[in-house]
């Protein structure tokens, strides 16, 4: 397919094709023929609206930016919760190999947190004492390793600028309602379980507000379909937390 032929049963006025033929230039020619593909299966008839096309892009973009500050809070979180505790008592036997041989070499623990992947991050705070694990709610958690893992996906997917909307590399995750699977949807539930519950109403909020209209005068007219939505509105219930056992003397 060439440039002219994505044209063809697409409804676009003047301007927004101004706009469009600099997005084929800057996003190719093939993302959009996926794009426009997805949109003529949610259509009667044979024409595609831009202005959907181009409310899809925004939205998926949207949701991405959005997950990206919420992915960005829970690293910093966990990285906050173990310095907080070992910056000055760092002479532990729970350390991975990786921040061991850092800590040997004389680094301060906060360099090496700062520069620790997030991989390896989830793989320390499984090492971490019961009141880091609570603190951050992995104590407890069935499904700990099958969601984490999932989680370490879904970043990489965020962080890498896939278009989430129609990605199909997401991992299965184990919700707290019951529900297995590994949809958009799914996945933004099991982040939302990983944050602090106050942090996570407020990434519902945020993701349920991305389907609003924003537009500034001379964009191309929000209109995004109907079942491109994401909502949040019901599902995964968050758990109680666990808590640590006692020491006893």
């Amino acid at each position: 397919m060439d440039t002219n032929e994505f044209f063809e049963n697409l409804e676009i006025d003047d301007n927004d094709r101004e706009r469009a033929e600099k997005h084929l230039k800057a996003k190719g020619l093939f993302f959009h023929v996926q794009l426009k593909n997805k949109l003529k299966a949610w259509t009667e008839g044979e024409t595609v609206k831009y202005s959907q096309i181009a409310s899809y892009y925004r939205y998926d973009k949207r949701i991405r930016n959005v997950l990206y500050k919420y992915i960005a809070y829970l690293e910093e979180y966990y990285r906050a919760a173990i310095l907080d505790v070992y910056f000055d008592n760092t002479n532990q036997q729970f350390w991975i190999k990786e921040i061991k041989e850092e800590i040997d070499k004389g680094l301060p623990l906060n360099i090496i947190l700062e520069d620790l992947g997030f991989r390896k991050l989830i793989k320390q705070m499984k090492q971490m004492p019961d009141e880091i694990k609570q603190k951050c709610d992995h104590l407890g958690r069935t499904r700990l390793k099958e969601n984490t893992d999932a989680l370490i996906v879904f970043r990489n997917a965020v962080m890498h600028n896939k278009f989430l909307l129609m990605y199909k590399g997401f991992s299965v995750c184990f919700l707290m309602n019951g529900k297995v699977g590994a949809s958009l949807r799914d996945n933004i539930f099991n982040l939302l379980s990983f944050l602090p519950q106050e942090v996570g109403v407020k990434l519902k909020e945020d993701i349920n507000n991305c389907k609003k209209n924003r537009n500034r005068e001379g964009e191309t007219k929000w209109d995004l379909p109907q079942q491109a939505i994401v909502s949040l509105e019901q599902g995964g219930k968050r758990r109680k937390k666990h808590k640590p056992k006692q020491k006893t003397n």
